[in-house]
């Protein structure tokens, strides 16, 4: 029984852990897309999807992959059919994932309030109020955004009941959604109907746009007319996830029992919706129907918990990501949204007779921001602060240029070519032994009043209205000799701060005593002398050295073991004549008696 509770524990840990783990939201769509153009569970089609007919169990019911976008660096995903495991939950409000975009970022439909972190809406809350699209049925309300003057733009109904929504909800999460392009295609034909209508019958869905209708904040991306990153749902769109144009046949997930808007125009007078009858349809301006807002979050959103099912939605989180906005039109940008601290890569358009004279950083209050910036060629780089930037380059007219010149070797010019008013730079590479004297500047016939700043070895000066010739005199350094006779040294004459390096001379039998080191009038010096496997060194002194050696007497240890063994063999000597002679004598004493 023990044993059953550990391992139900470690269960419990594992699955807490994995449950824990960041998923990319963007990725896991990925790992469960089809491709749309072939064969598979709910596509019976040789060719895949059709999308002149709605989803069904046999044209398309799951998440599946635009083909033709399969080898683009974000593949465009999208859900189809009657399904039921694409709702999320964020910002405190539920969502139906509708499909990605070309930067990774991923479309979100309104779908109501959660109830315990379940999305259960009626069918109704998944809108908001019923609105008109338009003021009226007049021809010019029909747009997501109107013009009386021709410069000036007016919301329509729909797009001011869903941004002042999302001002009152969702602008302190704007630098975490997407700037994306929300199609209001009112390309006409001759007879007045609308390039959307027209394709969604007789040819299927895009998601191109012209940029006079693809409604954006960022005027580079599109028309620039919005004020923030929401619109609604367009038709190609709705038609890509399931709705057929005049069908009442689908049964995907985008029709609910609800009318609402897209933001596609139908006709001069029309606009189109999904109605309550399963169809993708149209209606005059001022129809009442829903107002569900999309937003699109970026790539950078993970999710911890859920599966996307109305119990259980993914529950999103996403990391801010702030804009580059260019303060004119001479900056060039390769991406226009970071997260914070990651690299911003941009440059800045050459200007015939201009040069750059720096680069203004602000937000878009105009504020300066501190920002410390790097270039690499033409390349600029910096950190991205957690706030939007406006990156504005200031220009100057160039000035002529002169040259920077020099007949020494030891003078070197980095840059020889050098604009008036502006920074020249050199260096001086001092010789060993050498002290510089002063530094002289011509412009090849006389001499010129020229201020520099030196630091670490490199000079610096404001290049004048000439041409410049730079020129030093430098002045040899003394040398000090060192003298003594029981040494070996390579060399007897050092400068002031060389480092004096020699060995000592040792006579047999004798061993090195004191090493002295006086000046030429015989007083000792202190040069902190080390030595290091019988070689000493030092510092030279401004003055003449003698080095002074004395030995003392030592005795050999070979002579020592010599006598040992002669000293020994003398005392056997003795030894054994003393024996003898005391053998002999008793025997005489014995012989006597």
């Amino acid at each position: 029984m023990k044993k059953y509770f550990i391992l139900i524990f470690l269960s419990m840990i594992l699955t807490t852990t994995v449950n824990a783990e960041d998923k990319n939201l963007y990725n896991e769509l990925k790992r469960n897309a089809l491709d749309d153009s072939k064969v598979s569970t709910y596509v019976t089609g040789s060719n895949g999807i059709d999308f002149m007919n709605p989803s069904s169990e046999t044209n398309g019911r799951g998440i599946y992959y635009i083909h033709n976008t399969k080898n683009n660096t974000y593949p465009i995903i999208y859900y189809r059919g009657n399904i039921s495991n694409n709702y999320a939950i964020y910002a405190g409000y539920c969502w139906q994932i509708l499909l990605s975009t070309d930067s990774g970022a991923i479309k979100l439909l309104y779908a109501g309030l959660p109830d315990n972190n379940k999305c259960l809406a009626e069918e109704g809350a998944k809108s908001l109020n019923k609105v008109a699209f338009g003021l009226s049925n007049d021809n010019k309300y029909g747009s997501y955004m109107y013009t009386e003057d021709g410069t000036t733009y007016i919301d329509s109904v729909l797009k001011e009941t869903i941004d002042n929504w999302f001002e009152n909800n969702l602008t302190n999460r704007i630098n975490e959604i997407e700037d994306v392009i929300y199609c209001n295609d009112r390309t006409p034909d001759d007879t007045y109907q609308f390039a959307a209508r027209n394709r969604l019958l007789n040819t299927g869905p895009t998601l191109s746009c012209p940029k006079e209708y693809s409604y954006t904040v960022d005027s580079d991306l599109g028309n620039g007319r919005l004020k923030y990153p929401v619109a609604t749902v367009t038709a190609d769109e709705l038609t890509y996830i399931g709705l057929k144009l005049k069908d009442t046949t689908s049964d995907s997930f985008a029709w609910i029992n609800f009318s609402y808007w897209a933001i596609t125009p139908y006709s001069y007078n029309k606009n189109m919706y999904p109605n309550t009858k399963h169809a993708l349809n149209e209606n005059t301006f001022s129809y009442q129907a829903g107002a569900r807002p999309v937003i699109a979050v970026n790539n950078t959103t993970v999710f911890r918990t859920g599966n996307g099912e109305r119990n259980t939605p993914y529950i999103l989180e996403v990391t801010p990501v702030y804009k580059i906005i260019k303060g004119n039109e001479f900056v060039i940008l390769n991406n226009t949204n970071y997260a914070i601290g990651t690299t911003v890569d941009f440059k800045v358009q050459a200007r015939e007779g201009l040069t750059i004279k720096d680069i203004i950083f602000t937000d878009e209050d105009g504020n300066n921001l501190n920002i410390s910036y790097t270039k690499n060629g033409d390349n600029y780089h910096f950190e991205m602060p957690n706030k939007n930037v406006v990156i504005t380059p200031n220009y100057r007219q160039l000035k002529p240029f002169h040259s920077l010149t020099t007949n020494k070797s030891f003078i070197t010019i980095p840059i020889d070519s050098i604009e008036e008013e502006q920074e020249a730079l050199f260096s001086i590479n001092i010789p060993h032994g050498y002290k510089l004297l002063n530094i002289t500047f011509s412009d090849g016939n006389n001499n010129l009043d020229i201020n520099y700043e030196e630091d670490n070895n490199t000079y610096r000066f404001i290049m004048p209205s000439s041409n410049v010739e730079i020129d030093a005199l430098l002045e040899e350094l003394p040398k000090y000799k060192i003298i003594s006779n029981n040494i070996d040294i390579t060399n007897n004459e050092y400068y002031k701060g060389d480092k004096v390096v020699f060995r000592v001379k040792k006579p047999i039998g004798k061993e090195i005593d004191k090493i002295i080191i006086t000046d030429s009038a015989g007083k000792e010096v202190d040069v902190n002398l080390t030595v290091k496997d019988d070689e000493y060194s030092f510092i030279m002194l401004d003055k003449d050295l003698n080095i002074n050696v004395t030995y003392i007497s030592i005795i050999n240890p070979n002579t020592f073991s010599n006598i040992n063994i002669i000293l020994k063999l003398l005392i056997i000597t003795i030894i054994i004549i003393s024996m003898n002679f005391i053998i002999n004598k008793r025997k005489a004493q014995i012989k006597s008696s």
